[in-house]
């Protein structure tokens, strides 16, 4: 049951690393295509809630995560570091530096062939072996927020084949502008001199009709990233529905480790990221997330001018302490629907 939970919380870290995608993300090793994927991983019980995940990609990048699910939050810190084993080796060896050692070799007792959990081609198999680790592993957490320690722990090594899959390449869609609104958005404004009855109805369109909006703002020293993006649509009634979800990740570079921590609070009921005016959605955006965050802050974006950023958000992020997202020099955006590029 519990290698079941780390694999779901695993995925979700993945789609995180996938919005924020960072220095981190460049850590990948020698895979892709033409290449096996091999990931060995274990986890292990850690003090203060936490469970620790360790896996190693293609004997060669090594990440140690720390993972707790308070309430709606996922909260993931860790570190990630090169560590190349001797090839076909059934070891993970290697120096965690101040953070620990682990010194573990794969035991298999059972195989077998499932689809991978994010599979690329059709048809596509993994072979998955699974046993236990045993020899020596400690962790400790910056700041102490959670200590690990074990001989022995459940785990898993599996191997992906390179994909043979051909995908289609057809030309990409056009694309609306950055700051498109949608097009009740885009004839308010002519509306509201000549008929003001027809802007009013327009307006309560506007809560009608589903809208994607994405917030973002990076800092340096720490470097941090925050995103919230918010989803909404008709109810009943023609009432709102809207859901938030706000993640942060903060990352510091010690040399040949790189340490993280991500915070992830997924597709929360609101009101947490607040719009004023739905006819004009990026205009001004009231953030307010719940626990782990602490505090508030407003983006305001008047027309041809960079948007204002200012509040006393912030977040206590295991590993980094108190971190700030609202402070002077954060770099803020917003975009609204087809504008919301993912790149």
């Amino acid at each position: 049951m519990r290698a079941k939970a780390f694999a779901a919380v695993a995925a979700a870290v993945a789609v995180a690393a996938l919005l924020l995608s960072g220095p981190a993300a460049a850590r990948t090793g020698p895979s892709g295509r033409g290449h096996p994927t091999i990931m060995a991983s274990f986890a292990v019980e850690g003090s203060n809630g936490f469970s620790v995940g360790v896996n190693l990609r293609n004997r060669s990048v090594l990440a140690v995560e720390a993972v707790s699910l308070d309430g709606p939050s996922i909260i993931v810190s860790g570190i990630k570091l090169d560590a190349p084993q001797a090839p076909g080796s059934d070891r993970i060896d290697a120096s965690l530096g101040k953070f620990g050692r682990i010194a573990m070799r794969f035991i298999p007792e059972t195989t077998r062939e499932e689809e991978p959990l994010l599979p690329l081609c059709k048809g596509e198999m993994a072979l998955v072996e699974t046993g236990r680790f045993v020899g020596r592993f400690e962790f400790r957490g910056e700041r102490g927020y959670t200590k690990a320690r074990a001989s022995r722990a459940f785990g898993s090594v599996i191997t992906t084949p390179a994909s043979t899959c051909h995908h289609s390449s057809k030309p990409a869609p056009h694309r609306r502008p950055p700051h498109h609104q949608g097009r009740v958005g885009a004839t308010l404004e002519a509306l509201r001199t000549a008929r003001p009855d027809a802007a009013a109805a327009l307006a309560r369109r506007a809560a009608a009709e589903p809208h994607r909006l994405i917030l973002r703002a990076t800092t340096e020293k720490p470097a941090v990233k925050f995103e919230a993006s918010r989803i909404s649509g008709p109810g009943k009634q023609g009432r709102e529905i809207a859901f938030d979800t706000f993640i942060a990740a903060a990352t510091r570079d010690r040399g040949r480790i790189e340490e993280e921590s991500t915070v992830l609070d997924l597709l929360i009921r609101g009101p947490h990221f607040q719009v004023p005016d739905l006819t004009h959605l990026t205009s001004e955006a009231v953030i307010t997330p719940p626990a782990p965050f602490l505090g508030s802050a407003t983006l305001r974006r008047e027309p041809s001018s960079e948007p204002s950023w200012d509040g006393n958000l912030r977040l206590d992020l295991p590993g980094f302490g108190v971190v700030p997202l609202a402070r002077p020099g954060t770099q803020v955006s917003i975009c609204a629907d087809s504008g919301c590029r993912t790149s």
